[in-house]
């Protein structure tokens, strides 16, 4: 069986952010020090806060406001054909956004903790 060219780019590059990463938390967990080298998982809890800090307002705004002045301001910008789905977008979304939002936070730390690169260290 052939992969093709672009499959086998893709999985190149794939297989380099992994190997980026690994190497990151490696050497990270080695120092034991997040003033010098930060591990890739505060880097990531880090980048949430900060996407929940920038989409928040947004959020807010699509609850806030009623769909039929939505629709009218949509098909300013949208064909009629198309505003059915762009509406059903903005009622699920700041919805979806809230339970997933939710469901991160109330992850429990115990869990969190046994899932850790430090605690798999130990076996």
């Amino acid at each position: 069986m052939k992969i093709h060219p672009n499959k086998k780019s893709l999985l190149k590059k794939t297989a380099a952010i992994l190997l980026a990463l690994a190497v990151w938390q490696t050497v990270a967990m080695l120092i034991d020090s997040e003033l010098i080298l930060v591990t890739p998982t505060e880097v990531l809890k880090r980048l949430l806060t900060v996407i929940e800090t920038l989409l928040w307002p947004w959020m807010l705004t699509i609850k806030s406001v009623p769909i039929a002045s939505f629709v009218l301001i949509i098909l300013l910008f949208v064909s009629s054909a198309d505003i059915s789905v762009f509406i059903s977008f903005l009622i699920v979304l700041p919805i979806i956004y809230t339970n997933v939002l939710t469901a991160i936070k109330s992850t429990d730390e115990k869990l969190l903790t046994f899932f850790s690169p430090k605690a798999l260290h130990r076996f």
